[in-house]
């Protein structure tokens, strides 16, 4: 409620109808992100949020390459070691977690 008055002013200043173009992906994205918080929602309901938590970091490595693809940014080394800690402590985590979870071998 704050934001919507804080920008009411900006935007009644500034505010440009969208082109049809612009409609469209304005659309498509709302579809897309209603879409993907009705699944993220819909897993943790039905999944182990220990299980599900490791897969929320795939983030970093899609909005690096949503920024190489549409904005031409070259990820720093900086990302690429923060995306190798993350990658491997989800790997590890998973590892740890199959093992835990695993059923007892049956004696031969």
């Amino acid at each position: 409620m704050v934001l919507i008055v804080l920008l009411a002013v900006p935007t009644l200043l500034w505010w440009q109808p969208p082109t049809p173009d612009q409609w469209f992906w304005l659309i498509t994205l709302s579809l897309f992100g209603t879409a993907g918080q009705w699944l993220i929602t819909r897993a943790y309901q039905v999944g182990e949020a220990a299980a599900l938590a490791p897969l929320d970091f795939s983030r970093l490595l899609l909005a690096s390459f949503t920024g190489f693809v549409f904005f031409a940014e070259i990820p720093r080394l900086t990302t690429w070691i923060g995306a190798a800690i993350v990658i491997g402590a989800t790997l590890y985590t998973i590892r740890k977690n199959a093992r835990v979870n695993a059923p007892p071998a049956a004696a031969a």
